[in-house]
């Protein structure tokens, strides 16, 4: 068997949803099946990451079929190479044939989509597409934009032969919009936890409470809540800091968050670290006094459970959570995180407060977290059901 992981976001270096496509093809990997990723955008802008066009990460194949990894500045250029990346694949596909059976389609965007479903009607292929969110079309509030949200739901999700939910929540509502003969199948948010179980921890770190994830506003992730939060126990914590990891697409959102901290004078207090490297971020997390998110209630998101808070899990330390979606189907108020009331910075900073003050029984409680997220999302158990699901078009 060969499986394409088909994705418009960077590799192996990105957010959460790169690390999701890393745990899907180690462990197709480990299962004994082919994989490779083929990285549809060249959208990579740090040239210091040092990245080829093809190469290999954690024995998995990879390859930016527009012939670099790297973001051309000019637009006519960045059209060139994008659609110079569509024909490649299209070879990709060709070569391998004989041993191909499914494309997993990571990507919203509709022309993509469609491409590559004419690929899988020509070279006899299932496609699969993998959804962790609700559909971003629904973000469109204008006439235009719920007319044309309207035609994408309904051409689009009738395509696959199958999708890969992270919640029931979320394939309720596909299902609607998907075709008779498409078949679901609910797959948990699964990232590789090796790295954060054997990072050793510093006994000469400073103490802090840290974020990482998106700056960008939109994403709702509550940073705003979390830096508000965080001013309310300044002064009882003198030494304590509030590190904040992870970049923005957007300038703005950043300033309007330093502009923040400054205004409540805890400038110096609040590091934006900008994006860091893998070794910087497992470093930051095993080492934190408390891990936090304010996530909002956010109508595109509430569909999935954020990554990164498994993430968090792994490391075995307190974590601090607004009590929101998806969250409570998994998790549990002191037994394996701390939650607190969405929007609501007193919250928060009282929960703080509990876990700096009682630190013995909120290890207890984090290690409990950990242990469920092991069990729980474990990525070779869920790729493993996933090349069953596959299998189960072939019979």
């Amino acid at each position: 068997m060969k499986i394409f992981v088909v994705t418009g976001e960077p590799f192996p270096y990105g957010r959460a949803a790169t690390n999701r496509i890393i745990s899907y093809g180690k462990g197709f990997r480990e299962h004994g099946v082919e994989t490779q990723i083929l990285c549809l955008r060249a959208n990579n802008t740090d040239k210091n990451l040092g990245l080829n066009k093809k190469g290999v990460y954690e024995k998995i194949p990879y390859e930016y079929v527009s012939g670099t990894p790297y973001r051309p500045k000019n637009f006519i250029f960045r059209r060139y190479v994008y659609f110079k990346g569509l024909i490649r694949s299209i070879f990709i596909i060709c070569k391998k044939y004989s041993k191909s059976k499914a494309i997993i389609v990571h990507t919203n965007e509709y022309f993509i989509i469609i491409f590559f479903k004419v690929l899988s009607l020509i070279f006899n292929y299932t496609i699969f597409q993998e959804k962790s969110e609700f559909p971003f079309v629904l973000k469109n509030k204008s006439l235009i934009g719920k007319f044309w949200t309207n035609i994408y739901l309904n051409t689009i999700y009738c395509l696959f032969d199958g999708i890969l939910c992270e919640t029931e929540k979320l394939r309720f509502f596909l299902k609607k919009y998907s075709g008779e003969k498409t078949k679901f199948l609910i797959v948990p948010s699964t990232i590789i936890p090796n790295k954060i179980l054997e990072e050793p921890t510093d006994p000469e770190s400073e103490k802090y409470i840290f974020y990482c994830g998106s700056l960008d506003k939109d994403k709702g992730d509550g940073l705003p809540i979390l830096i508000n939060a965080f001013s309310l126990i300044t002064d009882k914590y003198q030494e304590l800091k509030l590190i904040i990891s992870g970049f923005s697409s957007n300038k703005k959102d950043v300033q309007e968050l330093i502009e923040l901290s400054k205004r409540l004078q805890i400038e110096k207090k609040v590091i934006f670290t900008g994006r860091v490297t893998d070794a910087q971020l497992v470093y930051f997390q095993k080492n934190a006094a408390i891990l936090a998110l304010a996530k909002e209630n956010n109508e595109i998101q509430s569909g999935g459970l954020s990554s990164k808070i498994i993430e968090y899990l792994y490391t075995g330390n307190p974590v601090v959570l607004t009590e929101l979606s998806e969250i409570t189907n998994h998790l549990k108020n002191n037994e394996t995180v701390f939650f607190c009331t969405p929007g609501s910075s007193q919250s928060m900073a009282e929960k703080f407060i509990y876990v700096l003050e009682n630190p013995i029984q909120a290890k207890k409680i984090g290690l409990k977290g950990q242990e469920y997220a092991l069990n729980t999302f474990d990525y070779y158990l869920h790729t493993g059901r996933i090349i069953n699901f596959i299998n189960s078009f072939y019979e």
